[in-house]
């Protein structure tokens, strides 16, 4: 099976699964053993998908096109408003008043209407192959 097209089929945002990867911040695997390298690749993906949940029901909620909410302003107030809904995990009315404020934010982060637009994508922690750089002295006063 191949799972890009499981996630990122037609009528979704032009962002892909693969470049979703800074963001989630799972660049490097940790598991050594290949059932556990699957079983986290799995958890990525369903964290990935319940995003792209959370946005969509953002922008139908608030009437906002899906093309102008960012990955990384969704991931982000996701983490902000987390622990604040645990918080309340006895009350929902409470619950529902701080989704909703949390997807009130994220559909009012919008980014700027830019055709063929794609998310940014950060910058990966990779080591320097060549020799290190030379700095130019500065020059005396």
């Amino acid at each position: 099976m191949n799972w890009k097209n499981s996630i990122s089929g037609p009528g979704t945002s032009n962002c892909t699964f693969d470049r979703s990867k800074p963001c989630l911040a799972w660049m490097s695997c940790v598991a050594s053993h290949p059932v556990w390298v699957l079983k986290e690749l799995a958890m990525h993906r369903i964290a990935y998908n319940l995003i792209r949940a959370l946005m969509q029901r953002a922008a139908l909620t608030f009437d906002v096109h899906l093309e102008r909410l960012s990955f990384k302003g969704s991931l982000d107030s996701l983490h902000h408003f987390a622990d604040a809904i645990y918080a309340t995990y006895r009350k929902p009315r409470k619950q529902a008043l701080l989704f909703g404020a949390s997807l009130r934010t994220i559909a009012s982060d919008l980014v700027p209407l830019r055709p063929n637009r794609c998310e940014p994508r950060a910058r990966a922690d990779r080591v320097s192959v060549g020799p290190p750089r030379r700095r130019e002295p500065t020059s005396e006063l």
